[in-house]
C-alpha cells in the first residue's frame, strides 16, 4: 500500500497488490474497497499458520489454524473483498 498509494496517485493502473509482502491488515480496509469501486471483486489471502511452521526472514504471520473459522468471518466482512 506505501507504494501503490503514490503509482495510482500518478494516474498508473495497478494490477496486483501483495505477493511476498502481503496488504498490512490495517491497509485491507482501504484495498478491497478501491478495487469494488473500480467494478472488482479483490480476493483476499488468509495465510494460515502453525505451530511448527517455517517462514521466510520477514514473512511471518498469518491468522492461527486453530481460529481460521473466526478468521474466515473477518475476511468476509471485508467490502468489496471476496474469500
Amino acid at each position: 500500500m506505501a507504494c501503490a498509494r503514490p503509482i495510482h496517485g500518478r494516474g498508473h493502473r495497478l494490477g496486483h497488490l501483495g505477493h511476498l509482502s502481503q496488504v498490512p491488515r490495517r491497509e485491507a480496509a482501504a484495498a478491497a474497497p478501491a478495487a469494488r469501486a473500480a467494478g472488482y471483486a479483490q480476493a483476499l489471502l488468509a495465510r494460515v499458520q502453525a505451530p511448527g511452521d517455517r517462514f521466510h526472514p520477514g514473512h511471518e504471520g498469518g491468522f492461527d489454524a486453530a481460529a481460521i473459522g473466526e478468521a474466515a468471518e473477518v475476511l468476509d466482512r471485508v467490502p468489496g473483498g471476496c474469500f
